[in-house]
């Protein structure tokens, strides 16, 4: 019941009116339990229904353990439906009748206290799996750098010569443990960032304020206003762990930096031309008046592009981002703007993408 209350989750049973339960009650389909939970802890729904499958599984042991014909026994039921009713909520967590098998002499019987009936029982202890993310730094981020332990440092936190400031710092604000790779790299290679969840109950919200806090910390590190959109749409593409990022036909959903707002993203990138022996980004274009109508027609998104002298990255490569609040609309305008960049390719034979 404490680990349902604190995953702010709710349990509904649909049941067959078990001990003068009336409600909620179903006819004409099996017994079933419903779990909800709001927007904000969606994340949090695999773990409430693993806590109340166990719970279903250990009552069902007890019953063929005791040798009863019906999983609604008065004894093993008030105590169940009591133990895990929901604070405040009138509708009990129940796992219904169930007919127990016709031959049990086939099933081992498992108990925990070795046969005796005198000795206390022992539940199965729930293990909560940590949520992990791991965060891959895109290898542009190193390009100035002199030596790539340069970002290390920086991720660390340098105090009186001492390193690991700003890492506890970080952890400590966040309630989670957050790692850097020990081993020396002779050769250039992306950094990976891993990010652990330390309380016992999973929390996504810890783990997402400890990304947070290192998007904030790289951003610092590159210096680069034009690259950061693209620097924070990377590490949640290419984010590995139980830490899930949505993604729909290309659109990826992750948190804003500068909001703090989950919206959907989709990168795409600029083509470039030699002139006067320098390396040029093409993609003015795209922010032309009529051709913005164009692109944001019928869909509420904005067209990002990072290629002039007023934004052009000076670390990772040009670049357009499509943002909005809705994975299709980003889809539909993302396949507009990359019909624009296709034709402009057409039309201008010097101008290529740079890899």
């Amino acid at each position: 019941r404490l680990q349902l209350n604190q995953m702010n989750c709710s349990v509904e049973v649909f049941g067959r009116g078990l001990n003068n339960i009336s409600k909620p009650l179903v006819w004409f389909c099996e017994p079933f339990v419903l779990i909800c939970a709001s927007a904000e802890n969606m994340c949090l729904l695999n773990g409430a229904a693993k806590l109340v499958s166990d719970a279903i599984s250990e009552y069902q042991r007890r019953c063929l353990q005791n040798e009863t014909k019906a999983c609604s026994n008065d004894n093993f039921a008030q105590n169940d439906i009591s133990a895990l009713k929901t604070p405040g909520s009138n509708s009990p967590l129940a796992c219904g009748k169930r007919k127990p098998p016709s031959d049990t002499s086939s099933l081992s019987s498992r108990s925990y206290d070795h046969g005796s009936a005198d000795r206390p029982r022992k539940a199965p202890k729930v293990v909560n799996e940590k949520v992990t993310c791991i965060l891959t730094v895109p290898l542009w981020v190193l390009k100035n750098c002199e030596k790539d332990t340069d970002l290390k440092v920086h991720l660390l936190g340098k105090h009186n010569g001492s390193l690991g400031c700003k890492q506890r710092e970080m952890a400590s604000r966040s309630r989670c443990f957050i790692s850097l790779p020990n081993n020396g790299r002779n050769q250039w290679s992306p950094m990976v960032i891993t990010i652990k969840s330390s309380s016992d109950i999973p929390s996504f919200h810890d783990v997402r304020i400890a990304m947070r806090l290192v998007v904030k910390s790289l951003i610092e590190f590159i210096g680069d206003p034009a690259s950061e959109r693209r620097l924070v749409h990377e590490l949640a593409r290419n984010a590995q762990g139980t830490y899930i990022f949505n993604q729909a036909e290309g659109a990826l959903r992750h948190e804003c930096h500068i909001t703090h707002k989950l919206v959907w993203t989709k990168l795409l990138e600029l083509p470039s031309a030699m002139t006067n022996g320098k390396l040029k980004p093409h993609g003015r274009f795209l922010l032309m008046d009529h051709v913005q109508e164009w692109l944001k027609r019928g869909a509420n998104c904005s067209v990002e592009a990072y290629c002039d002298e007023i934004c052009i990255p000076i670390l990772s490569g040009p670049y357009v981002l499509v943002c909005g609040h809705n994975s299709a609309d980003v889809n539909v305008v993302a396949s507009r703007v990359a019909q624009k960049i296709e034709h402009h390719i057409q039309t201008h034979s010097y101008c290529q993408f740079l890899n």
